[in-house]
């Protein structure tokens, strides 16, 4: 009778210890599949990074050179447009298009509140509501010295759909057309 009720026991332990072993190895897969997905979004990004880095050394135009890193961001990062903005006090009808246009008289509206955010290399995130639709919009210094006010404006649909590392990322590809556009 004891050792049965020890067998039964030893059983129950057995198959307690192999569902807990089962439900760690199945939490670790579950972390290996997020970091492999995670190193691939690291790879892809590196590449295009890398690929920005070498047409700036084969194209040396900077004006092609720049409208096409542009049209290749906004690709990539899925964007609803890039807006360069040489100066705060611009004229509004500078920027081609209606989005452009509004745009320029958001940041010229709300200059003091972007530029106490603005840092000299980081961007900042702000959303906004343009041609009753909402748009997340990212802006970055064109020139982080006082010689100048620029910006760069990089307009997505909400929700945005990048992540910490993506904006980082694409924050690389604008550091990288800025440096392109300021040594012009």
């Amino acid at each position: 009778m004891i050792s049965d009720n020890l067998e039964i026991a030893l059983v129950i332990f057995i198959i307690l210890f192999q569902m807990a072993v089962f439900y760690k190895i199945i939490g670790y897969k579950k972390m290996i599949d997020q970091k492999n997905i995670q190193l691939v979004q690291f790879y892809l990004d590196t590449k295009f990074i890398c690929k920005g880095l070498l047409d700036s050394l084969r194209i040396s135009d900077p004006s092609v050179f720049c409208k096409g890193l542009m049209d290749e961001i906004k690709d990539y990062y899925n964007l609803e447009d890039i807006i360069i903005i040489d100066s705060i006090q611009m004229v509004n009808g500078e920027n081609n298009t209606a989005l452009g246009s509004e745009v320029t008289k958001f940041v010229q509206k709300n200059i003091k509140q972007i530029s106490g955010d603005l840092n000299e290399h980081k961007m900042v995130k702000l959303s906004m509501d343009i041609l009753e639709k909402k748009y997340v919009l990212y802006l970055s210094r064109l020139i982080t010295t006082d010689e100048g006010n620029g910006l760069i404006a990089c307009i997505e649909h909400a929700p945005s759909l990048l992540n910490t590392h993506e904006r980082i990322s694409l924050e690389n590809c604008i550091n990288l057309l800025k440096t392109r556009l300021i040594y012009e």
